[in-house]
């Protein structure tokens, strides 16, 4: 039982060995990239703050109907569609196309929302990957093609996914890839 122990003991040691030194050249490529994203967290709300593209902050992007991706500090992403219009469309998921006829379809929004501001209607339905119908990996995988956005609800409406918008997707993609490698290495460091 003893030599078990100095096994198992041995055994960890080498893992955390490894463990640490992978999770140094992961926090070394993270900085390397995360001063090209805007970083938003309310310390008095918020526990986890979320990464988004500089050109998908809010402020840039008023009175316009968009998908907007982010990436929590853990590496989750999600996406929000957000419809700004004239009159209420009540969209409540998403359809994606590339060119080749090809597409992904969002389920039902578990988090959505409408209001009005100044007369303009305003609408987001959140999705978070895993929970998107795939959608994001779709955009990801079709990131330099033009791809049609069409909301689903009452009324219909669709725009494009613009090149700056396939951009940031992309970019937020492959943060949220690096955040989730980073989580997953402090958690078998943990375990080890």
């Amino acid at each position: 039982i003893e030599l078990m122990r100095e096994i198992e003991l041995k055994e960890q040691e080498k893992s955390l060995t490894y463990l640490d030194s992978m999770l140094q050249v992961k926090q070394t490529e993270l900085d390397a990239v995360k001063g090209r994203f805007a970083f938003e967290k309310d310390a008095e709300y918020q526990r986890i703050g979320n990464y988004l593209h500089p050109s998908q902050v809010i402020e840039k992007n008023l009175h316009r109907s968009f998908l907007r991706f982010q990436t929590d500090e853990n590496g989750m992403m999600s996406m929000t569609s957000i419809y700004c219009g004239p009159r209420n469309i009540h969209h409540i998921a998403v359809r994606v196309t590339a060119p080749d006829g090809s597409f992904a379809e969002t389920p039902a929004a578990k988090d959505s929302y409408e209001t009005t501001d100044l007369g303009e209607k305003m609408e987001k339905a959140d999705y978070k990957r895993g929970e998107d119908g795939n959608v994001m990996d779709f955009l990801y995988l079709n990131k330099d093609k033009h791809i049609k956005v069409n909301y689903l609800g009452e009324k219909p409406y669709s725009t494009v996914l613009t090149p700056t918008d396939r951009q940031a997707l992309a970019a937020v993609y492959e943060l949220a890839q690096l955040l989730s490698s980073i989580s997953e290495i402090k958690r078998n460091r943990e375990e080890a």
